[in-house]
């Protein structure tokens, strides 16, 4: 496989690649609460290293996760990725020679998934157990998801004609979505509380063709409670046809991707998804809007609605560019109004979700007092409030935080486009935006071990925390790794023992470390071994990756964390990711055995299908087979 091709001029936009310091400090920033693409987001000070801080060098830096032999044995998450090592090879992508095609894949690693489209790579990800027994099918299932969004486009209406839904009178196949047809309130005790379709829609009922509680979006007549309650499916098949389109280089699909984003991205013809449009589009105080008085970032539609919106972007972001001749071109298959349109659009849903988390975080629930204060990392007192007695972490353990709940799996996904696209269009207010936003996950939501908050929730097994952490970590994996791809790994070596402190119940505090990504992710890796961690069970059930009882299912959502190796190249990570039964994991399961609470259909494309398929994307390239690591100045760890 050609792995460095012509060099090319590094990217415009850096940010330093050294651990920074938990209390960043920004440009002076009172007044910036609307981003452009011409404000600086970064400065200096952001980007200090400040190691040596009295809370990185606790007492608690000796503990057991922290100090773990499969956590120091690669790619240590304390360290800053600089070390060289003599068996590293450095050849292996990321230079200036290997530029990203698209925020997903650089030229080598486009080659890499055309080769596994092929069935030729080492490890290819096609069929059913190519690669270790019962490892997803993922090019299949994509090639499967492009052929209906194919055959979907027999039925593209250029100028939609709606209903009185906002739907579109002849169904689409998925590929148009007017967003959110009616205002919300709080859901009446009916469960569902269904509309019989004749006169008023109820106020306080969120209005679909089904009418169900969590209903915010059109749905078709054979849709089911679960697929129907948010905008499932919506973009699914146009993100596998973007991809198809790119690996296979087949023109004619890029140009159907192209249509159905210039009809979802034109406000005229999509004016329910004008991110534009705050009368619509409200947050805060903005009563008439959507959001109005609501807790935007956290609640449904709205984190839904922002991995819709990163279906949308990452649709564009694999057909923007080509790679010829060792070279990244703008694809002609857009011209530049047409650029301008679909970016636009990106920016202003970007900005509408950076806005909901800002007023989310300094005004509904107050945690800062301003956005300096927040840049700073200074939180006011209310981040050490009370822990919520009835929420415990597991049976007998901590409580969950009043800062865990506040920076749980919703907000991540609302993040999620803030992030893709301030990377996308390198928006540096984005940027910055959502780099704040991980680092107060870290301070805030973990433990010192890595216990997340969303432990607290039990559901129906013991699976149920553990499904939405590993949800939220497979996010908080992509933050990281857009960071890294762009020369700065500070996000995936982001370390601290900040945290919130509770007198009260001192052992639900964060404060405590140090505590990163990869103390989350092989906490977690350790509660989905068979025998679990710490004997810690949830209403009486051993937490271990299997629900147990009728209908027994296995959690396998620790697989959307596949780049986060190619990253860390950690042992016990590409051991849990393998189902391997010799270092201590249970197998991976048949697809009709996998946990699914109805939020993840397929494992591997995480939280509301955000992604096509990990494994495909990023599977395996930490082995000594494939050995690629696309993180342009940085140093490899040793192969596995």
């Amino acid at each position: 496989m050609q792995r460095l091709l012509e060099p090319l001029t590094c990217l415009a936009l850096l940010l330093a690649s050294c651990v920074v310091d938990d209390k960043e400090l920004g440009d002076e920033a009172g007044d910036d609460t609307e981003s452009s693409s011409s404000e600086a987001g970064t400065s200096d000070a952001e980007t200090s290293d400040a190691e040596t801080s009295d809370a990185e060098t606790s007492d608690a830096e000796t503990s057991d996760a922290e100090t773990s032999d499969a956590e120091t044995s690669t790619g240590d998450a304390e360290t800053d990725g600089s070390e060289t090592d003599s068996d590293t090879d450095s050849d292996t992508g990321g230079e200036p020679g290997d530029p990203l095609v698209s925020e997903d894949f650089t030229i080598s690693e486009l080659h890499l998934l055309q080769e596994r489209a092929a069935g030729t790579a080492t490890f290819n990800f096609v069929s059913l157990g190519d690669v270790t027994p019962n490892s997803p099918a993922e090019w299949e299932r994509i090639l499967a998801s492009a052929a209906a969004f194919e055959a979907s486009m027999e039925n593209f209406v250029e100028e939609p004609v709606l209903d009185d839904w906002d739907d579109l009178v002849t169904p689409d196949f998925y590929n148009y979505w007017n967003g959110p047809i009616a205002g919300w309130r709080t859901v009446s005790s009916q469960d569902p509380p269904y509309w019989d379709g004749e006169g008023t829609i109820p106020t306080w009922a969120p209005a679909t063709k089904k009418s169900t509680g969590n209903g915010f979006v059109p749905c078709t007549p054979s849709d089911n409670y679960w697929t129907c309650q948010d905008a499932f499916k919506y973009g699914d098949d146009l993100l596998s046809a973007a991809l198809v389109a790119a690996v296979q280089e087949d023109e004619a699909l890029m140009d159907d991707v192209r249509r159905v984003l210039l009809r979802q991205t034109d406000v005229s013809r999509a004016p329910g998804v004008d991110f534009s449009n705050r009368s619509r589009w409200g947050i805060g105080d903005q009563a008439q809007g959507l959001g109005g008085g609501q807790q935007v970032s956290s609640t449904n539609p709205f984190f839904f609605t922002s991995l819709w919106v990163v279906k949308i972007a990452k649709a564009y972001d694999y057909t923007r560019n080509r790679a010829v001749e060792g070279q990244v071109i703008d694809n002609p298959v857009y011209t530049a109004q047409e650029r301008a349109q679909i970016e636009a659009w990106l920016f202003e849903a970007g900005l509408y979700f950076r806005d909901a988390i800002e007023q989310f975080l300094l005004e509904e629930i107050s945690i800062f007092d301003s956005l300096d204060a927040r840049i700073a990392g200074t939180p006011n007192a209310n981040i050490d409030n009370p822990p919520y007695d009835d929420f415990s972490l597991w049976d007998g353990g901590p409580f969950a935080t009043y800062g865990q709940l506040q920076t749980q799996n919703r907000i991540t996904d609302s993040a999620m486009s803030v992030c893709v696209i301030g990377w996308m269009l390198e928006d540096e207010v984005l940027i910055r935006d959502c780099k704040l936003f991980f680092e107060e996950v870290i301070r805030y939501n973990l433990r010192p071990d890595g216990t997340m908050g969303d432990y607290y929730r039990g559901g129906n097994n013991g699976e149920t925390g553990q499904h939405y952490v590993s949800g939220q970590l497979g996010h908080l994996v992509e933050i990281a790794d857009l960071f890294a791809r762009h020369g700065d790994p500070s996000l995936y070596e982001y370390s601290t023992s900040e945290g919130s402190n509770h007198p009260q119940h001192p052992e639900s505090s964060t404060v405590g470390g140090p505590k990163s990504l990869l103390t989350a992710l092989l906490l977690t890796a350790k509660l989905n071994r068979p025998e679990g961690y710490e004997g810690r069970h949830k209403q009486g059930q051993l937490i271990n990756g299997d629900t147990g009882g009728p209908g027994r299912r296995y959690l396998q959502h620790f697989l959307v964390w596949a780049r986060a190796n190619t990253y860390y190249r950690n042992a016990e990570l590409a051991a849990l990711l393998d189902g391997d039964a010799d270092m201590g994991f249970r197998p991976l399961q048949p697809p009709n055995e996998v946990f699914n609470n109805g939020y993840v259909v397929d494992t591997t494309r995480g939280t509301f299908a955000a992604s096509p398929g990990e494994l495909f994307l990023h599977g395996k390239k930490s082995d000594c087979a494939v050995d690629l690591f696309p993180y342009p100045g940085l140093t490899a760890p040793p192969c596995l």
